[in-house]
């Protein structure tokens, strides 16, 4: 039987293959990352995995998946002007040699437009877009990232053969601004077992360091409750994680770390009594599926996607209200704690269990190449 060819483009997932690589990365890398392990396990499926240049061999190979890279994709490290137009050139050498059935990108970036524009129309390659993020269902600022970045996002969206969306609000907002239908599918993890609760310690913050995440705001936290431990993983060198860092040294009740390697991020939302989410928007967080894999209650200030942490009875939502989210802490227990870390169990085995999530996503490709 013919295998299906399925690439995946995801300039910053190096790092979940090859755990040296000291890049940070998002959840828009782990959905990729997940769906490509399920599907490894499969006969049916030749999998490619593109990815940005970290110095590494231009084809390695984890397991089954082929991992080839985009040379001079990496901004931290090729600034210059020659590099940029070197960036560019590699780009559309590397996506006219894709052989590939099918071609899955997720994220706002210039790669949907070349994918949808070269293979899509040269080899028929069919496009699944996932979206990441709920700005990605609005074109209005689209400009501000240059014009051929812009036109190529669009003219990828606009031609994708199948668009998924994280969230039911992120469904209505794509038809509503570009009139796109979507399906939506949740975010698919490998379950986890074995979670002790009595061992849970500390409240977790886990993000990467950019403004839009309000560290800010659990560092208020922790100063008004010195009498809880707190851990703050925030991985990316530049100057806010340098003040955040320099600020976490006044409270001895804190402890921040710079940067977590992929495969052992899971076990402090284990020992996590407490997951915080303080950013201004999101998509649907792949740190709230990973604080429910640990059994760990969730707390958001502005992030609550089709009200789920009350449909699912999950932790508490305090609309942006510091007051709301102290008062939630200083009432938490450890009956608290079990109920909510059950709930949370329960959740995450019903909505986001890899196994079911990638058959959904398997459904679309064999509609796309039929």
């Amino acid at each position: 039987m013919k295998k299906i060819k399925i690439c995946f483009v995801s300039f910053l997932a190096y790092p979940l293959f090859n755990g040296k690589a000291n890049v940070v990365f998002g959840g828009a890398e782990v959905d990729l990352y997940n769906l490509a392990k399920k599907l490894e396990e499969s006969d049916k499926y030749e999998i490619t995995f593109y990815v940005g240049d970290y110095g590494q061999d231009h084809e390695e190979f984890y397991g089954k998946i082929k991992v080839r890279k985009f040379t001079y994709m990496n901004l931290e490290v090729y600034r210059s002007f020659g590099t940029k137009v070197l960036r560019h050139l590699n780009i559309i050498k590397e996506v006219m040699a894709m052989d590939a059935d099918v071609c899955m990108v997720e994220a706002y970036n210039e790669m949907l437009g070349w994918v949808a524009l070269i293979p899509g129309n040269l080899r028929n390659c069919k496009t699944i877009f996932r979206l990441a993020h709920d700005l990605d269902t609005d074109l209005s600022d689209s400009r501000s990232k240059g014009f051929l970045y812009s036109r190529l996002y669009k003219y990828g969206i606009k031609n994708a053969d199948s668009v998924v969306s994280q969230t039911e609000i992120q469904k209505t907002m794509l038809m509503k601004n570009l009139e796109i239908d979507s399906q939506v599918i949740k975010n698919g993890f490998f379950l986890n077992e074995g979670i002790n609760i009595d061992k849970k310690k500390y409240i977790l913050w886990v993000a990467r360091a950019q403004g839009w995440k309000r560290p800010e705001l659990f560092l208020e936290m922790v100063k008004r409750l010195p009498k809880e431990k707190f851990v703050m993983v925030m991985p990316g060198e530049n100057e806010l994680q340098e003040k955040i860092k320099k600020m976490a040294t006044l409270y001895t009740n804190l402890k921040f770390i710079n940067y977590v390697p992929f495969a052992q991020i899971q076990n402090y939302y284990n020992d996590a009594k407490l997951f915080v989410n303080t950013s201004e928007y999101e998509g649907f967080p792949n740190a709230f599926v990973q604080a429910c894999l640990g059994k760990t209650p969730i707390l958001s200030f502005n992030v609550n996607p089709d009200n789920f942490i009350y449909a699912n009875q999950l932790g508490h939502f305090c609309n942006n209200d510091m007051e709301s989210a102290v008062g939630f802490i200083k009432d938490y227990n450890t009956d608290k704690l079990r109920v909510l870390g059950q709930n949370a169990n329960n959740y995450v085995k019903s909505n986001h269990d890899i196994s079911k999530i990638s058959l959904q996503y398997e459904e679309i490709i064999k509609d796309l190449v039929k």
